[in-house]
């Protein structure tokens, strides 16, 4: 089958939007942009997104050198509150955003000093109601101390994972109880490390695992019971863990990188089970240095790992079964000498796969904006569509999946929320080089 490429170009301002896909083949699956938001008001910074009960959508960000931003829209992409956070004499900072099993809107972050160099001075934790209104709000004082994220229990208690200065730097991690009550804190360091949380995850059972890693690699993943005991503290040396999941029966994945000489680093997973137990770990080779980044689980217990690939970096997505097993994997780059990466990644009913990020500039001879790309993978791994959103400086950071299939993106610059329907039956689309794979395998020039 040949490849139809499209490319309609939208220019707003200082917004150029294009989507991929010119008159494809009829029942062709293709993802259309509904709508589009976003803030001119001082440019903010966008963070993460959420989704609520309703199917409306959550966005927070922050405006430089000034204040936290937090908007919901509707699924028409109406605006149906605004709310902005600030504290005195300092700037604040988002970091992440998360809706509760009440529709209560939780956002973390930091304040930071106004400075060329600022120092992060405390993890941040913001709570509102579904309406927007303010229920409380909550900071951990430090020094280079920050929140990185937060999660939410059935019964609405809120965990928020960062760091701090105490000599080196520490985890912090916190339980709130949902009134905003500090249920417990844990600050530890582990051999006088420096280590930096960069993701959390909690069960159904209420273990609570956060991982993270140091200034001159390895990593450190620790898990709490409810009370914020430490049940046991797992530290790598050298290779990097960046993402932790737990699979909600027994076993977490970690996902990085792992030096394989000759071929320097390469994909690194790992399965453990909740005793702290080494079940397997693996490597996955390209012919390059890749790591992953982030992690998702399908229905089958398919792993899902995103990452970078190369010095000009490409995104590389594989999927494996829960024995390591490499089922497909997936290389896409909408420009070969700039560098571009994923940011998020998500699963759907149907097992397929989502992924945004930064996908290079546009190709020539258009302007040297950066873009927002988007892209879907079925369960086999094959690439139905991908859509991107050319701005001054984008990338996609978040992204939130509604039950008609429409698929929310957050992006970075100036706020932006895009919602895109899909619609049609599977084909392939460009910017791919396939990788190994047991399920299928094509090549795109």
């Amino acid at each position: 089958m040949s490849l139809n490429q499209y490319r309609i170009a939208i220019l707003a301002g200082l917004i150029l939007s294009l989507s991929l896909s010119l008159s494809p083949p009829a029942g062709a699956q293709t993802a259309t942009e509904e709508w589009v938001r976003s803030d001119a008001n001082g440019n903010p910074y966008g963070s993460m997104i959420a989704m609520d009960s309703q199917e409306n959508v959550v966005v927070t960000g922050w405006r430089l050198g000034s204040y936290i931003v937090t908007k919901k829209y509707d699924p028409d992409g109406n605006m149906l509150w605004e709310q902005h956070y600030s504290v005195p004499d300092l700037q604040a900072v988002a970091t992440w955003v998360l809706v509760d099993a009440f529709d209560n809107v939780v956002v973390t972050g930091y304040p930071q000093t106004f400075s060329s160099n600022p120092v992060e001075v405390g993890l941040l934790t913001i709570k509102y109601d579904g309406e927007g209104n303010l229920l409380w709000s909550d900071t951990y004082e430090g020094t280079w101390a920050f929140a990185v994220r937060g999660i939410a229990d059935a019964d609405g208690n809120v965990y928020v994972a960062g760091r701090t200065w105490n000599g080196t730097y520490d985890f912090v991690t916190i339980k709130y109880a949902p009134d905003g009550t500090r249920l417990w804190v844990d600050v530890f360091d582990q051999n006088g490390g420096f280590h930096t949380p960069n993701s959390m995850d909690l069960d159904a059972q209420g273990n609570l695992i956060v991982n993270g890693g140091g200034l001159s690699g390895g990593f450190l993943t620790v898990l709490y019971d409810t009370e914020g005991v430490r049940q046991w503290v797992i530290e790598g040396f050298g290779n990097t863990t960046t993402w932790v999941k737990l699979t909600g029966d027994g076993f977490f994945y970690l996902t990085g990188r792992v030096w394989t000489p000759p071929t320097s680093d390469d994909v690194w997973l790992m399965k453990y089970d909740l005793g702290g137990n080494l079940v397997w770990e693996q490597s996955y080779d390209f012919d390059d240095s890749e790591y992953g980044t982030m992690l998702a689980l399908d229905s089958q217990e398919n792993v899902i790992v995103t990452g970078r690939r190369g010095v000009y970096s490409k995104w590389i997505t594989i999927k494996v079964d829960p024995q390591g097993a490499l089922l497909w994997s997936n290389i896409f780059s909408l420009n070969a000498f700039n560098d571009s990466w994923p940011s998020f990644l998500t699963t759907g009913p149907d097992d397929e796969v989502y992924v945004t990020g930064v996908g290079g500039p546009p190709p020539p001879p258009c302007c040297s904006f950066r873009s927002m790309a988007t892209l879907r993978y079925d369960a086999d791994g094959s690439n139905p569509w991908t859509a991107t959103y050319f701005a001054t400086s984008q990338r996609g950071v978040g992204l939130a999946l509604a039950s008609d299939a429409s698929l929310y993106v957050a992006g970075d610059f100036m706020l932006t929320v895009i919602k895109y329907s899909q619609t049609g039956s599977p084909i392939f689309a460009d910017g791919f080089e396939s990788g190994d794979t047991t399920a299928w395998s094509s090549t795109v020039p």
